[in-house]
């Protein structure tokens, strides 16, 4: 960037503490001439000015009384055509007046400015950008490379076609946005242009609707157009549109764990957990009943697949195989896992820093080992909170219930997460304990299945977790 350009960004961000649009800002400005690498590249920076509004009222009252712009005006007047106040694009008859003098130039220049003007703030609803982009299409086909390429291949001054077609030819090149106009002699385009915003929400329309049918492919071609390196969104206010292109393709079937577990990953990161921050996802209702299914999956997965890593396998085994027939049943409508510390420490390693799980507080009357944990689950109307390794499975028939647990939480001590019972086993209409005896005759299975019938009127026979 020129020291001049830089000097004139400067004083157009000094001007941010507007309450209303203003000139065009560091990075409106910078995003057009970001893209100038060298003579011909089609796009042109704005003049230094020292006041953007200043310059639209003159001009405007110029074009107003009838008083022709010379070519260094007509210039400056392309970049108040949306971001400055007054807009001059928002007057059909200003507008109008510009654009005539922009046909009836006969050099290059004007066209180039009000080209990358639209190009740097562009936006489908500004007022204007229909009739400007109609002209400018027109005379893309007189000034030549590389307008005309970009028009007569993509359409790229139609405010609905071009950004559209742009999107086609970068999923199906594989390449990105900044990729794909450099093809055409454009230059570098920065990612947060508004043109490029617009391409970058119709490639992630074109991937919701399944533009892109292998799943890792999809997710680095989302993180490469609409997220930051740092993992953040490009765009904040296209949440929605990234959050569809992530889930939408999944709903009529789940893909695989590995598959689950990556997108999980991603999409935690970016609106966070639905079980712990259910604001975020107000916008999302109908893709948050697919990353609850897999959450739920998750979180028995955290208790099996730790706690296998230290359990006695003799015993293990029947555990496993009873809540995963449990939940396959259709049972479970939310789950949850406490770690110990070590089961901590797995579960980063094995589901990623994004995983979300509680830990034991380190308080109650049962002392905690490093391995321990406890799988939470919304059966019905009540919980239950199945102890790893010595403990019990305890079962509230009503989650309501004074001292039944409530899931996700951030830490629980072990009197929270269990039935004081003593040594022994405890059945009553409002409370059941049992302790996992004589596994392989599927006694306390069976005692379980009972209760859970209880509480959802399904019967889980004997065959879906027997062990064979």
């Amino acid at each position: 960037m020129t020291v001049a350009l830089k000097a004139a960004c400067e004083d157009v961000l000094r001007r941010l503490g507007l309450d209303v649009p203003g000139p065009p800002k560091v990075a409106a400005v910078e995003r057009a001439a970001a893209a100038i690498e060298g003579a011909g590249n089609g796009l042109q920076q704005p003049a230094r000015v020292e006041d953007w509004d200043a310059i639209a009222l003159r001009l405007g009252d110029k074009v107003e009384n009838g008083v022709p712009l010379t070519t260094g005006e007509l210039c400056k007047a392309a970049w108040c055509l949306w971001t400055t106040r007054p807009a001059l694009g928002g007057s059909p008859k200003l507008l109008d007046a510009l654009l005539r003098q922009v046909v009836a130039a006969e050099r290059r220049r004007p066209f180039r400015a009000f080209a990358s003007s639209f190009v740097a703030a562009f936006d489908p609803a500004r007022p204007g950008i229909n009739v400007t982009g109609g002209v400018l299409a027109l005379e893309a086909l007189r000034w030549g490379k590389p307008w005309q390429g970009l028009q007569e291949v993509h359409s790229f001054f139609h405010p609905e076609e071009g950004p559209r077609r742009l999107a086609r030819a970068a999923i199906e090149s594989g390449g990105t946005i900044v990729e794909t106009l450099r093809q055409h002699g454009l230059g570098t385009m920065a990612a947060g242009g508004g043109y490029a915003k617009a391409v970058t929400a119709a490639i992630l329309r074109e991937l919701a609707g399944g533009a892109e049918v292998d799943h890792r492919r999809r997710l680095e071609r989302i993180r490469q157009v609409a997220l930051r390196p740092d993992g953040t969104l490009l765009f904040e206010d296209q949440a929605v549109l990234v959050a569809e292109a992530l889930l939408r393709p999944f709903r009529r079937d789940d893909p695989d764990i590995a598959i689950q577990d990556l997108f999980l990953q991603t999409v935690i990161s970016l609106f966070g957990d639905p079980r712990l921050r259910p604001g975020r996802w107000n916008q999302l209702r109908e893709l948050e009943d697919i990353v609850q299914r897999w959450l739920t999956r998750q979180s028995l997965r955290q208790f099996l697949e730790i706690v296998d890593q230290t359990a006695d396998l003799s015993m293990w085994k029947y555990r496993r195989k009873f809540w995963e027939a449990v939940h396959n049943a259709g049972l479970v409508k939310g789950a949850w896992v406490v770690l110990g510390p070590d089961g901590v420490s797995r579960a980063r390693r094995a589901f990623g820093k994004s995983a979300s799980f509680a830990q034991f507080s380190g308080g109650g009357r049962k002392q905690v080992a490093s391995g321990h944990a406890v799988l939470l689950l919304q059966v019905g109307r009540g919980v239950v909170a199945d102890w790893s390794h010595n403990g019990k499975c305890n079962i509230w028939a009503d989650a309501d219930m004074v001292g039944a647990p409530k899931l996700f939480r951030g830490t629980y001590d072990s009197d929270e997460v269990r039935i004081a019972a003593g040594t022994g086993n405890l059945e009553t209409d409002s409370l059941f304990s049992i302790m996992h005896m004589s596994s392989e005759t599927y006694n306390w299975q069976s005692k379980v299945a009972d209760r859970l019938f209880k509480m959802t009127g399904f019967r889980l026979q004997q065959t879906l977790y027997r062990v064979r």
